[in-house]
């Protein structure tokens, strides 16, 4: 239904409240046509009532209202009743007549019944028989009409005095409410200020908001939309306690999801963070950057990159953009995707326009091998200082070489003549003080007392966190590091960059976005876990308590950072996964046997809430159990005992038939490396290694990237994030850890930006071992659980060849009676079941 609008009628609401109709179309005459007049706004001006405005023409005394109305079902409505919802809601009949006459119109002939009596008094209210005389509005003064109404006429007695004080209380500004009787003057200093508080940040974000006050209640609540559910309602009112007061937000007015909360100095920020991610409004914007980067969109308004020898592809543009709109953000970009050239064209971004300085946090093997590789192929212009302990005499000198050239300073040093400490320690606080951005790995700053003396030495209002999931744990030294850092006054930008930021569970948010986003995470950990979360197990798994409180954690994640899989953003060749089946020798399996007997002998819970072990832990045993299926074991004095030979030969046959194509191998254990090692390089390979016992790191990572050597033999743990193996296409796993994260990890240093070539995955599987169970487990994307009971039907299977379904059956009946498994009581139940159907 349109509202009609006359040439002196009032605006309620909007950026010209109180002025009239024809006093906006003289002073903003677009804000006129292009709202006011537009279809959609639901308001109607007919054409006599626009040719008076256009022409500047006197208006009648008073518009010619007919009393047409019917009752039927309608609610009847008094001059001093208030209304419940729309513009003026909380405002008597009476104010809307003098406020705005077409909204009383609109009213009483589609809204509510509206008596003859009551229509009369209202009438002869405002335009008495005595009073002939034509309103004018100034059309620099916002007038209400109440304003040019001369004396009280005697025709309207029947108005008691409530309601004349009502209508001049309604018209007074909300912070000079003066009724004793409401709720709000009787609040204590206190209480004001913090409900003024709340007030002021509704109203900053809906001018719309309203504040009424009764005598039990200070109501907020959004303008109503004619035709449309009212989106959603704030409530002020006293608690149960004596002198106490509850705040209550709900997003409808019928939801019950939100209990209320008391309003006192504790609360205030918890009140305020519901608010904020009430009218949060950036995740729409920062998702419509994710669809654009889906429908491949080319970022093309971007001009002048400043990378050098290459182009950015869009998705990094489109993370400069949202840099450039955000100055604390979180970019969850998966390995491979070029994280760390995006976050370069960033700094460079923000050095030419602001003259930033940044700290860049980054894992030790990235920062030689990936950050200042990427730098000196495209951002050559940048002095970055590499802090990091990894970083040699010989890189000082380079650097120092570099940059006095880069200056134009004739000073050289020869990289082949041998300085003292002290020189070196010179020449490097001066390539600090030329440098305008930093890098450091996170283990260097650890200490508050370092981090301190170095954040007041480089003067930096930038911080970069590279792998942020390194910082996942809120209760680790590097996370609290990190956050007294991002939160220091003079740090001004704060990026966060993963691929993996919560491998195991949501919950893992809690810590990086809590620096990004501050103001919707300014919560305890505690507190986050027990409002959003409710816990599976005592070993910290946690499932949403309902779909709300999962949207709830998913708007805040939203509003500060972005989550873009590499399948989404670039086009990568195929990759192929292959399992290599291994028969171990038979006295080998007899002894694998044996262990994974007594490894299952003992007893533990299936949900995996608890672990019952007599000796060892539950986790060393399998650690037995992975060792065995690779071809050793160690013993109990810590000597090492080859058991198997199967594995390497196959490995070994398995790399001639690769031919002379590089090789990436992952191991677990040093034993395992030392022995594909020395088999290898027996046979005339060239062979780099990377895990805790490498002592050349850096230079082992380089001679493979740069194919000085054919194979690398690395752990996982060692190389799981940045490096960059695409001159590689072939990747063999000869033993496996139980770590989905690892191994999602250790993949993609193949499969990233600029492979040109199909990538293939050997799975060495030693059959009938735990290496089946820990692969189902992984490319299922399976937990622990589920392998153990894997592990127990190996067991029973390979001890008195029972038949899987069998066992499948007995474990169901302790499943369901939540009973602790034993493995003599699988064997003892399956025994009976076999013995029954025997019978039958």
């Amino acid at each position: 239904m349109l509202i009609s609008l006359k040439a002196d009628d009032l605006m309620p609401w909007g950026k010209y409240e109180g002025l009239s109709l024809r006093c906006v179309y003289k002073i903003d005459p677009d804000y006129y046509n292009n709202f006011i007049c537009a279809p959609d706004t639901g308001y109607l001006i007919s054409a006599a009532t626009q040719k008076i405005i256009e022409n500047d023409l006197p208006q009648k005394e008073y518009s010619e209202i007919s009393y047409s109305t019917r009752k039927g079902n309608r609610q009847e409505l008094k001059a001093d009743d208030i209304l419940g919802k729309g513009p003026f809601y909380g405002k008597t009949l009476l104010v809307v007549y003098l406020k705005n006459e077409s909204y009383y119109r609109f009213l009483y002939e589609n809204r509510y019944y509206i008596s003859k009596d009551t229509f009369e008094e209202l009438h002869n209210f405002k335009y008495p028989e005595v009073q002939k005389q034509i309103v004018e509005v100034n059309n620099s003064d916002k007038v209400e009409q109440s304003e040019n109404i001369t004396k009280k006429p005697s025709s309207s007695k029947q108005f008691s005095n409530s309601t004349k004080k009502s209508v001049k209380v309604e018209e007074k500004s909300t912070s000079a409410l003066q009724n004793q009787e409401n709720l709000y003057n009787s609040l204590s200093p206190s209480q004001k200020q913090m409900v003024d508080e709340i007030y002021a940040q509704l109203k900053s974000y809906d001018s719309g908001i309203n504040f009424v006050s009764r005598k039990y209640l200070i109501g907020f609540r959004h303008d109503e939309v004619e035709g449309e559910k009212n989106p959603y309602w704030f409530r002020v009112k006293r608690s149960s306690s004596p002198g106490k007061i509850e705040f209550i937000m709900r997003d409808t007015p019928e939801s019950s999801d939100k209990s209320p909360i008391e309003i006192n100095s504790r609360n205030i920020k918890e009140i305020q963070r519901r608010i904020d991610l009430l009218f949060a409004k950036e995740g729409s914007y920062i998702e419509s950057i994710r669809q654009q980067i889906l429908s491949k969109h080319k970022f093309d308004d971007y001009k002048n990159a400043h990378i050098q020898n290459t182009e950015l592809y869009p998705h990094q543009i489109a993370g400069v953009r949202l840099a450039q709109k955000y100055n604390k953000f979180a970019f969850f970009y998966d390995t491979g995707t070029g994280k760390t050239i995006m976050s370069l064209e960033i700094i460079a971004d923000k050095q030419k326009k602001e003259n930033a300085r940044f700290l860049i946090i980054a894992p030790k093997p990235l920062i030689k091998n990936g950050w200042l590789d990427d730098w000196r192929k495209h951002y050559p212009y940048l002095k970055i200082m590499p802090l990091s302990n990894n970083i040699t005499k010989e890189d000082i000198i380079s650097l120092y070489n570099w940059w006095n050239e880069m200056d134009g300073v004739k000073a050289y040093l020869d990289p082949e003549a041998k300085y003292g400490t002290k020189k070196i320690e010179i020449i490097k606080n001066e390539l600090i003080g030329r440098a305008d951005h930093f890098i450091i790995n996170l283990q260097q700053i650890i200490k508050p007392s370092k981090s301190q003396d170095l954040l007041k030495k480089i003067n930096v209002n930038g911080l970069i966190v590279d792998e942020s999931t390194t910082i996942k744990n809120h209760e680790s030294k590097s996370f609290k590091r990190v956050r007294v850092i991002a939160k220091s006054k003079d740090i001004k930008y704060v990026y966060l960059l993963s691929g993996k930021p919560a491998p195991n569970t949501t919950v893992e948010y809690y810590g990086q976005m809590s620096i990004v986003a501050p103001e919707l995470f300014n919560m305890s950990f505690d507190k986050f876990v027990s409002t959003y979360y409710k816990a599976e197990n005592k070993y910290g798994k946690y499932s949403f308590k309902n779909g709300a409180t999962k949207e709830a954690v998913s708007k805040m994640v939203s509003e500060r950072s972005i989550t873009v899989s590499k399948e989404q953003c670039i086009s990568l060749p195929p990759r192929h996964f292959k399992e290599i089946k291994v028969e171990m020798e038979d006295f080998a399996m007899m002894d694998y046997a044996k262990v994974l007997h007594n490894v299952i002998a003992y007893l533990f819970d299936l949900d995996g809430n608890k672990v019952y072990v007599r000796n060892q832990a539950f986790l060393a045993k399998m650690m037995k159990l992975r060792e065995m299926a690779t071809g050793f074991y160690i013993d109990d004095c810590s000597n090492t005992h080859k058991m198997s030979e199967n594995k390497l030969s196959a490995l070994v046959d398995l790399v001639k038939s690769i031919g002379n194509n590089q090789i990436i191998i992952w191991c677990n254990f040093v034993y395992e490396i030392e022995c594909i090692k020395e088999r290898l390089e027996g046979l005339g390979y060239s062979i780099a290694t990377a895990y805790r016992k490498t002592k050349k790191l850096d230079d082992n990572i380089q001679n493979f990237k740069n194919n000085r050597v054919q194979i690398m033999i690395a752990n996982p743990q060692t190389l799981k994030y940045g490096v960059t193996f695409i001159n590689c296409r072939y990747a063999i796993y000869n033993s496996l850890s139980y770590s989905y994260d690892d191994y999602y990890q250790s993949r993609d240093r193949i499969y990233r930006i600029g492979q040109k070539h199909e990538c293939i995955y050997y799975h060495m599987i030693s059959c009938d071992t735990i290496d089946e169970d820990i692969y189902y487990c992984l490319k299922n994307k399976q937990n622990n659980v589920v392998m153990f009971e894997r592990l127990i039907k190996s067991a029973a299977r390979q001890k008195h060849k029972i038949e899987s379904d069998i066992i499948d059956k007995s474990l169901e009946k302790y499943k369901q009676n939540n009973k602790i498994i034993d493995i003599d009581d699988v064997e003892n139940e399956c025994a009976r079941m076999i013995k029954e159907r025997n019978a039958v």
